[in-house]
This record gives C-alpha cells, sequence and structure tokens, in this order.
C-alpha cells in the first residue's frame, strides 16, 4: 500500500508536457515561448538584430550607446522607472550588446511577465530621451571603455585581436566603439539609429519558464501586435576572403607586467543543422580548455606551471 500511495504522488507531481511554440506575427516578429515547470518564474528576452558591425566609420559604438539609451523613459515609462518597476516586481533585468545582436532580457515571477512585455512593447515604439539624459549616459559609456579597454589588459587584447584579424571596418571595431567617434556621437545620431533598426520585423521574443505557451503567444500578440513593421535598411556585409598568411600584433599595457597572449584561427560557422565541423570545434574548446580537467589546464597551468590561466573559446553561431 505504501508504494501504491508513493507512486501516486509521483504522478500527482509530475509536471504537464511542456511545449515550445513560435508565431510570427502579422507585423513581422518573431515570438518563441518554451514552456518550463521547474519554477514559478519566466525569463524574457527581446532580441533586436542589430550591433557592431551594422555600424559606419566615425560612427561606432552606436548600438551599445542606443543599449543605455532604452532605460531613458517613455512618455508613460520615466527614465529610471523599467528597472525600478521591474525589482518592484520582485525581478531582475539587464541588456548587451554584440557585434551581430542587441538583447534585453528580464526575469520575473511568472504572474508578473505580462506587465514586464507591457513595457518592453512600449519602449519599442516609444523610447523618449533628451539630450541631457544623452550627454550624462555618453559620459558613463566612455568610463565603462576606459574600464573595460585601457585600464583592463585583456579588454585592450581583444580589441586588438579584431583589428589585426580583419580588414572591414564594420568588423575590426570595438563593440563600444572608439573613444573618439564616443565624443562625437549626437543624440539625433541614437534616435535615427533607433528609428531604423527597432521594429517588429527585427525583432525575436523569446519567452521560457512556467508559463501556458498559447496564452503567452496571445499576450505577445495583443501588446506587440499593434507596432507598424517598418522598412529595414540591408546590414553590412561581414564575409571576408580567407587569410593565407599568418597576422601578428603586439602592444603595450600600462596596468600588468604580465603578459597577456591569444591565437585566433578563422573556422567554420554553424550554417546548416547537420554540419559536422563546428560541433566537432565546439567539442575542441573543451577537450583542451573547457574546463580544470581540460588539456591546457592539465599540462600547461597545473603541470608545468607556464601560464597562470588558459582559456579556449568557440562561438559557432557568429555571423
Amino acid at each position: 500500500m505504501l508504494h501504491r500511495t508513493v507512486f501516486l504522488m509521483l504522478l500527482a507531481a509530475a509536471p504537464a508536457w511542456a511545449q515550445t511554440l513560435s508565431q510570427t506575427l502579422p507585423n513581422g516578429m518573431k515570438v518563441i515561448v518554451k514552456e518550463d515547470r521547474r519554477a514559478p518564474v519566466a525569463v524574457s528576452q527581446l532580441w533586436y538584430k542589430v550591433g557592431s558591425v551594422d555600424e559606419q566609420e566615425g560612427k561606432t559604438g552606436l548600438s551599445h550607446a542606443l543599449e543605455h539609451m532604452m532605460f531613458k523613459g517613455t512618455p508613460t515609462v520615466p527614465s529610471g522607472e523599467f528597472s525600478r518597476r521591474v525589482s518592484a516586481l520582485g525581478g531582475q533585468n539587464n541588456a548587451y550588446t554584440n557585434r551581430s545582436e542587441t538583447v534585453y532580457f528580464e526575469n520575473v515571477a511568472a504572474k508578473n511577465l505580462p506587465e514586464v512585455l507591457k513595457m518592453e512593447a512600449d519602449r519599442m515604439a516609444n523610447l523618449n530621451f533628451s539630450d541631457k539624459e544623452f550627454a550624462n549616459e555618453m559620459s558613463v559609456i566612455r568610463e565603462e571603455r576606459r574600464q573595460r579597454t585601457e585600464d583592463n589588459p585583456f579588454g585592450k587584447l581583444w580589441e586588438h585581436i579584431y583589428l589585426n584579424s580583419y580588414q572591414t571596418p564594420a568588423l575590426r571595431a570595438p563593440v563600444i566603439g572608439y573613444m573618439n567617434d564616443l565624443h562625437a556621437l549626437k543624440a539625433d545620431d541614437l534616435r535615427q539609429w533607433y528609428r531604423r533598426w527597432y521594429a517588429p520585423n527585427n525583432a525575436v521574443l523569446v519567452v521560457v519558464g512556467d508559463v501556458d505557451a498559447r496564452q503567452t503567444l496571445k499576450t505577445a500578440e495583443r501588446l506587440f501586435g499593434a507596432i507598424p513593421a517598418k522598412p529595414l535598411p540591408s546590414r553590412n556585409t561581414v564575409s571576408e576572403a580567407a587569410e593565407t598568411h599568418p597576422a601578428s600584433a603586439q602592444t603595450e599595457s600600462a596596468v600588468t607586467r604580465q603578459p597577456v597572449l591569444a591565437l585566433s584561427y578563422r573556422v567554420p560557422k554553424l550554417n546548416r543543422l547537420d554540419d559536422k565541423t563546428p560541433y566537432a570545434l565546439d567539442v575542441l574548446a573543451d577537450v583542451l580548455g573547457g574546463n580544470a580537467s581540460s588539456r591546457f589546464d592539465k599540462n600547461l597551468v597545473r603541470g608545468r606551471q607556464a601560464a597562470l590561466d588558459i582559456g579556449v573559446n568557440y562561438d559557432m553561431f557568429s555571423r
């Protein structure tokens, strides 16, 4: 009888079959919802298909600067209110800009997801920042660049990797932008960038959590569906001919006496799900430097003690 009782309790506790649904709204916005019942929370990510590789010479850092300004308010959600309201709901939020995309994300109690999505829809269509807010935030971004690049040997290293690995200006430029450009950007540059790229037909909404997938799709359509699509500009071409000769560069950093070295290789990305090489490269990165038992850590850090730290990274999804 005891075994039967336990069995029935386990059946009662078993989660319903989780669904993953996808839908493209009439205005072109794609919505993906995955049910996950393990905790009463939901994670929302809104991806805009624009990043630093879409910028032009003299205007670097636009995408990252606009990410900052997206928190500076709309007529109904004043500057600073977005994060405050998410926090008041018991949630967390943030954003990041990469070379190919800009992403805004929130982690909240599942019951509060509609309120978060409502605010995301609002700032997709109604961003309204002042010149004063822009000037103040650009000072923050310039300080961020000093901390992450000028005063950080690893940041300086990665900037030089891109400068010496590519010929296309949009590929060479850092995501945060060059310091000269960060002094030259105007508020209207960001407003134009916002009007050009921030549109439902250039966005993907992803929701994962303790939600009803079908109902969440309806909520997304209700909140985002009335935002009109826009004609989108062509994205910059990022393909380059494969290099046949090695390139090398060296620079100095006043903040460390320890040498920092990077070796970078041009390798295939994932184009088709049945491609084999990208998966092999992903596994190889783990074998060489993915954890404490990897080859490099075992032999060069703890073994020969030739290095303080070694890491390996491969991104199969990069453009």
